[in-house]
C-alpha cells in the first residue's frame, strides 16, 4: 500500500513582508510513504555491463533488456543518473561469473547523500530476508576496495557486518547464472519504504544506543566544505547568528561518521542550510526540531521523504524573491549568492527564534 503524505504548514508564525526569508512547504518531486517491503526479483542467465558514466551499464536479462528493479529511477519515471538503458546484444557476453549466484546491491556511490539514497537503500533486506550476504555484486566508479578510505561508507558497511572485500565488480561484460535483485527502498524524489528507516535506525543504535537527548542546539555549517552539490555564500554570517543563539557549530567533513550520529542523536535542535548532512537524521531517534535554509522555493523531496520517517518537526525556509542568484563555481554543482548575506542570515535566525520560543 502506498500512502501519499502531504507536507502541511504549521501554525508557526511566518515571515513578515519585510523579512528576507519565508516558510516554504513546496517540493521538487513527490513525497510518498510505502508501507510494504520492496520487491525481490530473481533472474537466470543475467548480463552484467561494467560501469561507465553517461553510458550503458547495469544488469540485464537474458534477452539483453535492462532489469527494471536494478535501476535507480528518479521521480517515479525512467529518469536516471548517468546511466543509459540501451538493449544489449547477448552474443557480446562470453565471460561467465565465477559464482553461480549473486545478490546485486546497485551502484556504490561515493557521495554521502547519494550513497544513502542509492546504495544503502538496497540493503534493507539485511533486516528481514534470508539472502546470501556473502556474495554481493555491485557497480562502482572505482575499485570497491577504494571505498575503505571513505569513512562513512567503511563505517556503515562495518556496522552492517559487510566486509568491503566481498563486494564484487566485474571489469568485463559478464554472464551470471543467477542474480537476486532487491529493489531499492528509496525511490529518489518519489517514495520511501519503512524498511529504510528500520535499517538506518539499526545502524544508529549500534553507534549511540538509546541516546539521551539534551537541550543542545547545533548548527551544521558548510564553511569548511571545499566541494559538493550546493552551497549558499553566507556561511560566515549564518555561523555568527548561530553562535549568538548559543548553537554549537558542527563541520561534518571534519567529524567521523559515528561521532556525527552521536552528536545529532543527543541534540534536540538541528539548524543548517539544506544539504546531505541533514540526511543523517535518518539514523537517529526522532522528536527533534530541524530548521533548514533552502536556496530555492522548492525543497528537494528527498529531504521530505526522510522527514516523514523520522518523526521530527521540520521547518524549511527560502529567501524572498530577488534575494538569491546563481553564480558559477568549479567546486560546487550549484552556488547561490545572496544579495545581502547579513540580512539573509539575520532574517533566517529571526524565524528560528520564533520557532524556538514555541518549544
Amino acid at each position: 500500500m502506498i500512502v501519499s503524505v502531504p507536507i502541511i504548514d504549521s501554525i508557526t508564525p511566518g515571515a513578515s513582508k519585510m523579512s528576507s526569508v519565508h516558510r516554504t512547504t513546496s517540493s521538487w518531486g513527490r513525497v510518498e510513504l510505502v508501507e510494504s517491503s520492496p520487491k525481490i526479483v530473481r533472474r537466470a542467465n543475467a548480463l552484467y555491463v561494467p560501469y561507465k558514466n553517461n553510458s550503458s551499464w547495469g544488469v540485464y536479462d537474458a534477452a539483453g533488456r535492462v532489469i527494471e528493479e536494478s535501476v535507480d529511477f528518479m521521480q517515479g519515471q525512467r529518469l536516471t543518473h548517468g546511466q543509459l538503458l540501451d538493449t544489449q546484444d547477448p552474443m557480446d557476453f562470453s565471460t561467465w561469473a565465477k559464482e553461480d549466484e549473486y545478490v546485486y546491491v546497485g551502484l556504490m556511490n561515493p557521495h554521502y547523500g547519494h550513497f544513502l539514497v542509492n546504495s544503502l537503500s538496497r540493503l534493507w533486506w539485511l533486516q528481514n530476508a534470508d539472502l546470501p550476504a556473502s556474495k554481493l555484486l555491485c557497480h562502482c566508479p572505482a575499485h570497491p576496495q577504494s571505498l575503505a578510505g571513505i569513512d562513512f561508507i567503511a563505517s556503515i558497511l562495518s556496522l552492517l557486518n559487510i566486509d568491503i572485500n566481498i563486494l564484487e565488480v566485474f571489469s568485463d561484460r559478464t554472464r551470471i547464472k543467477n542474480v537476486i535483485i532487491p529493489q531499492t527502498s528509496f525511490q529518489e524524489q518519489y517514495a520511501i519504504h519503512k524498511d529504510f528507516r528500520s535499517l538506518c535506525l539499526s545502524i544508529g543504535m549500534r553507534v549511540s544506543g538509546y541516546s539521551t537527548e539534551t537541550k543542545r542546539m547545533i548548527y551544521i555549517s558548510k564553511s569548511k566544505l571545499r566541494q559538493g552539490v550546493g552551497i549558499i555564500e553566507a556561511e560566515a554570517e549564518l555561523e555568527h547568528e548561530a553562535m549568538q543563539l548559543g548553537c554549537d557549530i558542527i563541520h561534518p567533513e571534519n567529524i567521523p561518521f559515528r561521532e556525527q550520529i552521536r552528536l545529532i542523536s543527543s541534540s534536540s535542535v538541528i539548524i543548517g542550510t539544506v544539504g546531505s548532512a541533514l540526511h543523517t537524521t535518518i539514523f537517529c531517534p526522532g522528536g527533534k526540531t530541524i530548521i533548514g535554509l533552502n536556496p530555492g522555493q522548492d525543497v528537494n523531496s528527498n529531504f521530505q521523504l526522510i522527514d516523514i520517517l523520522t518523526g521530527n518537526d521540520v521547518y524549511y525556509f527560502a529567501p524572498m524573491d530577488g534575494q538569491m542568484q546563481h553564480v558559477s563555481s568549479g567546486q560546487f554543482l550549484t552556488t547561490h549568492r545572496p544579495a545581502d548575506p547579513s540580512r539573509l542570515a539575520s532574517g533566517f535566525f529571526s524565524e528560528v527564534k520564533k520557532i524556538l520560543a514555541t518549544l
